[in-house]
């Protein structure tokens, strides 16, 4: 039975994330303190313990420094505060560093992550740190990319990345604020030059070049594209090559993990060295050597593989059993993935946020409390059905523990998740040995390592239509699932308690299983009432294209001036979030053409929406009109500067289009606040929306439609 004071590490490491989590909502109560008071903070937290009399409050105490520690090592890892950091230099015309990574494919562009070492103003060179994605445009004569180690000197300026323009919208400065990157760089091939090498760390320097290899070998042995691309991500963790086809049928199928390399394939690694070494073990020096080679090869790959959050973690726990075993001690597997999580939130305190870190943890923890007890459920005699019944009960616990994440991430539970399973947990073993095979025997023999290409990418054709074929299945997958996380703690809580009630017997865990049950049934009830009553205008930040969201409970349209087959994804992508997170249709099933649609007026210059009392005027050209009386809105709609008119409007917000640059956008504002008129701009301020269930303090005028003279 779980018990909470024997795992030491576990309570360390998750009050070192409560910590991490506070300094994110509450950094002044960190970063605020001079060194010094941090210093007798933390002095006082070591002794206070000794005069209290009971080892509860010792306890607490300690539990509170390291919720103290946490956020300490978080603002430590904050380098933007750092000074030098090159966020602080203005007018940087270019910027020197060393690439850190390997490259990552993109459509238009090879990325790469650069260590900043200089920047170079108008009369200087100053020295400078953070790291920063240098994207290099593709061209035709591309023949060789920059390699990790390589000293770059880029001819262009850096910018900081923007946050989210639309409601809902994945934040991506703030995820990459997590990776302690804060700006980016374009730039054409003809503005970076090489100018040396020096890797920061020559073991990971080795590493890459390894990695190389081997994607080159799984080039020249793979011929066929999917295929390649698809044990290029399962054995390297390069998803560079997967096409939108695979991604998406993989993780209809919940197979995701399969392309991800995480701790299944550490796990895989691990049996065949125990396999290949299994004679070793026997001897005392034998073992000895099979530990450390067998802790060294693990590392390596897990160097190789890009040093992911869930390869670390199983990397961790495997060297933790391995060295216990070495030791004839039994490593305790709570306290190995709280000795994890301890070893990661060290190296970065910020890794609690990502997807991989939370998914993994979450589906071991799953693993190991559900798949004994579920297991134990059926026996069956046979070898095979054995087999598949264990498998199915790894599934189980895995997919139970880890589903709540996955609906908050990507809003989708995949409905065969268990065939899926039995077909790639063992096809991932046979591609991974076989793949690592091929690369090890076809860097002696490259005839046979040929053969063994071929062979393998047969088995990886065969898999890959097994997958493909299960989104043709009935209902493949229930998607369009909100999860906030709110949701998501209250669903953890309702499942935890509930197996503490079934473990113990315990009426009071039971108790507490209601009580959490009922207020998630509380708090969906609340949001199902706020989503029925909303009526809202959302005004989108799309470039180039007007949408404007017409919201009434829980049903939307969508008007808009260009939906061609070429935009569609674009605008899904922008305003499928807030109609997902608000209750509402997908816009692919409710927009409507401005020039169509029944709630639009077209004039001769400008159109009218006129919608639940409130007025939108979307303007248009004006040079050869005259207003006879002041034009009248709640909102006046600017697509771009040409169509800029001050004369005769009377807004009661003038809002600048995507087309504005950023010279047109200051100058309108400035005017309009001469006025006294509020001017936002969709491109620097983001959306705009009105909640018309609250007074609307957007304009109180009595509306007037202006004659009209040419």
């Amino acid at each position: 039975m779980f018990k909470w004071t024997a795992f030491p590490f576990i309570r360390i490491s998750f009050f070192l994330s409560l910590g991490i989590i506070l300094y994110d909502s509450y950094g002044v109560l960190w970063s605020g303190l001079p060194w010094r008071q941090m210093s007798m903070i933390f002095l006082l937290a070591l002794i206070i313990p000794f005069w209290l009399g009971r080892p509860i409050l010792k306890g607490v105490v300690y539990l509170l420094l390291m919720v103290y520690l946490g956020g300490l090592i978080a603002m430590l890892a904050d380098e933007s505060a750092v000074p030098g950091h090159y966020s602080s230099f203005e007018k940087v015309e270019g910027f020197m560093g060393v690439v850190i990574s390997d490259n990552t494919e993109r459509d238009h562009y090879h990325r790469y992550e650069v260590a900043v070492h200089m920047v170079a103003q108008s009369d200087s060179l100053n020295a400078a740190h953070g790291k920063i994605f240098l994207y290099v445009k593709k061209t035709q004569e591309d023949s060789t990319h920059l390699q990790y180690g390589d000293v770059v000197a880029v001819d262009k300026n850096f910018f900081p990345i923007e946050g989210p323009k639309n409601p809902h919208e994945f934040d991506y400065r703030a995820y990459l604020k997590k990776q302690k990157i804060y700006a980016h760089a374009f730039a054409d091939p003809s503005e970076v030059r090489e100018i040396g090498h020096e890797p920061p760390n020559p073991l990971l320097a080795h590493a890459m070049g390894i990695r190389t290899y081997a994607r080159q070998k799984i080039e020249d042995w793979i011929p066929q594209q999917r295929e390649r691309a698809i044990l290029t991500a399962l054995i390297l963790g390069v998803k560079d090559y997967l096409d939108e086809e695979t991604t998406s049928a993989y993780a209809a199928a919940g197979a995701m993990h399969v392309l991800a390399v995480s701790g299944l394939h550490v796990g895989i690694v691990v049996m065949i060295l125990s396999v290949i070494f299994q004679k070793w073990k026997e001897t005392r020096w034998g073992n000895v050597v099979f530990t450390i080679g067998s802790v060294a090869i693990i590392w390596l790959y897990a160097l190789i593989t890009g040093f992911t959050p869930s390869v670390m973690r199983a990397s961790t726990m495997f060297t933790v059993i391995i060295v216990s075993s070495a030791f004839n001690q039994r490593a305790n597997i709570y306290n190995s993935l709280g000795l994890a999580a301890f070893v990661l939130i060290l190296y970065n305190p910020y890794v609690i946020y990502a997807v991989g870190f939370q998914l993994s943890f979450a589906a071991v923890i799953g693993i190991v409390i559900l798949q004994p007890r579920l297991y134990r459920l059926l026996d069956f005699s046979g070898i095979v059905t054995d087999y598949v019944w264990s498998i199915t009960c790894v599934s189980i616990a895995a997919q139970v523990a880890t589903f709540p994440l996955a609906l908050v991430y990507f809003h989708q539970f995949p409905t065969y998740f268990l065939v899926s399973n039995l077909i790639v947990i063992p096809a991932a073993f046979l591609m991974l040995g076989g793949g690592i095979s091929m690369l090890l025997v076809g860097s002696i023999l490259p005839a046979l390592g040929q053969a063994l290409g071929f062979v393998l990418q047969g088995f990886s054709w065969v898999v890959n239509e097994l997958i493909l074929g299960i989104k043709w299945l009935p209902y493949p997958i229930f998607d369009w699932l909100y999860f906030d996380a709110w949701d998501t703690i209250f669903t953890y809580l309702i499942m935890s308690f509930l197996v503490l009630a079934i473990w113990k017997y315990s009426y009071h865990y039971m108790v507490l299983a209601w009580l959490a049950a009922i207020t998630l049934a509380t708090w969906l009830h609340f949001k199902s009432f706020e989503q029925e009553n909303q009526k809202r205008m959302v005004f989108y930040e799309i470039d180039g294209i007007t949408a404007i969201d017409l919201i009434n409970g829980r049903e939307a349209v969508l008007l808009i001036d260009d939906f061609s087959e070429a935009n569609k994804e674009l605008i899904a992508f922008q305003i499928n979030p807030n109609r997902l997170a608000s209750g509402l249709p997908k816009v692919e099933d409710t927009w409507q053409l401005m020039s169509s649609s029944e709630w639009v007026q077209v004039h001769s210059c400008f159109d009218l929406i006129q919608w639940d009392g409130v007025r939108v005027i979307l303007m248009k050209h004006m040079e050869t009109y005259q207003l006879t009386h002041p034009l009248e809105a709640d909102v006046i709609y600017f697509k771009d500067a040409e169509m800029l008119s001050y004369e005769g409007l009377l807004p009661g917000i003038a809002l600048l289009g995507t087309n504005f640059n950023y010279y047109e956008t200051r100058d309108a504002k400035r005017i309009f606040e001469n006025r006294k008129i509020e001017a936002r701009s969709l491109s620097q301020d983001g959306f705009l929306e009105l909640d018309l269930n609250q007074t609307r303090p957007f304009s109180q005028r009595k509306h007037r439609l202006a004659t009209i003279s040419e």
